[in-house]
Parts: C-alpha cells; structure tokens; sequence
C-alpha cells in the first residue's frame, strides 16, 4: 500500500476520533452541568427545607413556653382563690387533744375555751372548727377553726403573741402550694429574727424590717421584702 494513502487514512481516522471523543466529553460536560444544577436547586431546596424546620422547631418552643406560663399563672390564680376562701380560718397547732375522735363540737368549745383563757378575746362568732388529718402519736392534730367575720379571725391572728410560752401556735390557713412557699422561707424568718429584725409573713410574702438601735421600726425608706429565695 502506497505510504501516502496510509498516511491519509490515518489522519482521516485520528480526525473521527477526536470527533467522537469531543462528543463524548461535550455529552459528558453537558450532563455534568446537568448533574451540578440539579444538586445546587436540591441544595436550595434543603436549606429551605431545614430553614422550615429550624422555624417549625423555634415556634413549638415558643409555644410550650407560652404554654407553661399560662398553666403557671392559672395555678397560681388558683391558688390565690383558694387561699382567698380561706381568708376566715385560722390554723391552731399545739391544742391537747384527749383521743383521736374528738366531735367537731367539741372542737368548737376548746377553741372558744382557747379564745377567752389565753387570748381574752370573747364574742368571737365560730362557723365551726375541726381536727385535720390522721393522728399517728401522741402529738395533736392540728385544728382548722372558721369564724363567721373576718375581723373576728384577725382579731385572733392580733392577739397570737399571747401564746408566746405555751407551745400552741396559730397560721393562716393556706392550700398545699402556699404552705410549701411558705414553708422554704422560715430559714429566712428565723435568721432574720435572730439578727434581731423584724419578720411576719404576708400572705405567702415574708417581710423583713430592721430596726433602729433603739429598738423602733425604721422607716418605709428601709423597708424590704422577700419572696421565695428571691429578693424583691
């Protein structure tokens, strides 16, 4: 075979080589391109998608925490109105009890007995007075006694330093909540009575006044309050 017609066919074939392979690389290239566009829209729609999340979650949160505080505040309105129900009771703690299935009248006439003997105070209008829970010792159930008037029962609370040396002492009558705050803060009470200051509670409120070196109470300009572990 002539050496310039092998040479013809040899670059007629290198020429439809680099022709095919152009195609192929341009057909490799274009769905490359293809492959990079559909992985940047997945992308996108990912971020969009985790973004949807991200706000999903945030809103959940927001509202169980919205959720907490409502359930919070409804329990302690709650509260307050049962304790408002009970603005008439006193709680009498330290009373002898002779045996563990003392009448509600009965219970009556000791916290009247009560009343005038220890506290000098007659004409208090009883609604009733009862022992509460079980008794499992000696020690005596603690009475809940109801007056008829609100005065009557702050009468009573007035005259509680009366019983100062008795072992009998007298509380408002809480729900279980109030109690318990009340309950966490009576280290701070005592503490505060030990430094020699003034300490009451006020509904579930403890109030701290300090004194003068006289012994008077200072004035509204010193005046503090604590609620639970907090200083307000």
């Amino acid at each position: 075979m002539d050496s310039s017609l092998l040479k013809t066919m040899l670059e007629s074939q290198e020429r439809a080589y680099k022709a095919a392979m152009e195609i192929v690389v341009k057909q490799m290239n274009d769905l490359i391109k293809k492959l990079e566009g559909k992985v940047s829209d997945l992308t996108v729609s990912l971020e969009f998608t985790q973004r949807d999340v991200d706000e999903l979650k945030s809103e959940i949160k927001e509202q169980t925490k919205s959720s907490h505080e409502k359930m919070k505040q409804l329990e302690e309105r709650i509260n307050y109105q049962e304790d408002y129900s009970r603005n008439k009771n006193v709680r009498i703690s330290g009373v002898e009890e002779r045996d563990g299935n003392e009448t509600w009248e009965q219970s009556v006439k000791t916290v009247t007995s009560l009343l005038q003997d220890k506290l000098q105070l007659d004409g208090l209008e009883l609604e009733r007075a009862h022992r509460v829970g079980a008794r499992w010792d000696a020690k005596p159930r603690t009475i809940v006694a109801r007056f008829s008037r609100y005065c009557d029962r702050e009468a009573v609370m007035r005259n509680a330093r009366k019983l100062k040396g008795t072992n009998i002492f007298l509380d408002d009558d809480l729900c279980p909540a109030s109690q318990a705050i009340k309950k966490a803060q009576m280290p701070q009470l005592k503490h505060a009575k030990a430094q020699g200051e003034v300490a009451f509670f006020r509904h579930t409120k403890l109030i701290i006044r300090e004194r003068y070196s006289s012994g008077q109470i200072k004035g509204p300009h010193f005046f503090h309050q604590r609620l639970g572990l907090g200083v307000i």
